[in-house]
């Protein structure tokens, strides 16, 4: 795209482009996890009663064995639609880092769904990290200036960013901000929209930006 006008009698044109972020972050020393490793590692934390990031308060240990289980029940009983298949087995290569901690409630709710998406990957490479330890990331790539969690970062090959995600599909998000607008609790609703969606809001979701993406 251009725009062109004249000054005096000189005619200037300047050249539009679209200004492409790029992950500027080097991955080789950092603590990565697969999902299964993830698991693990939030567990083994868990039975040392502490969590992913150290914190040992009753109330994030509460929810981190929510989510164990809650992760447990979604590794057994999500599905991913055809739509959702064709869109990972037709993605351009790519890396995807997401930022996530043991006591998220929604990255319980989103993890085992990326996970299950993974399975009809061929170019595309999954690194789960945790924000405590990568806060320099995590400050990159904030969501309406805050850290929140789960956050998914895609880029290709040459380190350019391709989308982001998180920390929740869109339907939750906009329900949990109307909520917190209001000064209102919204964990429990947010929880139940979990629910009836059945991964339902991710997937079209992600199978929307996998189409955009190149």
């Amino acid at each position: 795209m251009f725009h062109a006008f004249r000054l005096g009698y000189v005619r200037i044109i300047i050249i539009l482009r679209p200004i492409h972020m790029q992950f500027k972050f080097d991955l080789e020393d950092r603590n990565k996890f697969t999902y299964l490793t993830y698991r693990k590692f939030v567990e083994d934390q868990m039975g040392n009663g502490e969590t992913t990031d150290g914190d040992e308060s009753d109330e994030l240990l509460d929810s981190t064995k929510t989510n164990v289980a809650r992760m447990t029940r979604l590794d057994k009983t999500v599905k991913i639609t055809d739509k959702m298949k064709a869109a990972m087995v037709k993605a351009t290569p790519q890396t995807w880092v997401l930022l996530t901690e043991g006591w998220s409630d929604d990255a319980a709710q989103n993890l085992p769904i990326i996970n299950k998406m993974m399975g009809f990957a061929f170019n595309v490479e999954l690194h789960i990290l945790l924000r405590k330890e990568n806060i320099d990331i995590m400050d990159k790539f904030l969501t309406k200036k805050g850290q929140a969690i789960p956050k998914l970062i895609s880029f290709d090959e040459n380190k350019k960013v391709l989308f982001t995600w998180g920390p929740r599909p869109q339907k939750m998000q906009e329900r949990a901000m109307e909520l917190k607008k209001a000064g209102e609790e919204y964990g429990q609703e947010i929880q139940k929209l979990y629910g009836k969606d059945r991964a339902a809001s991710i997937q079209v979701e992600f199978i929307d930006l996998l189409t955009k993406a190149k």
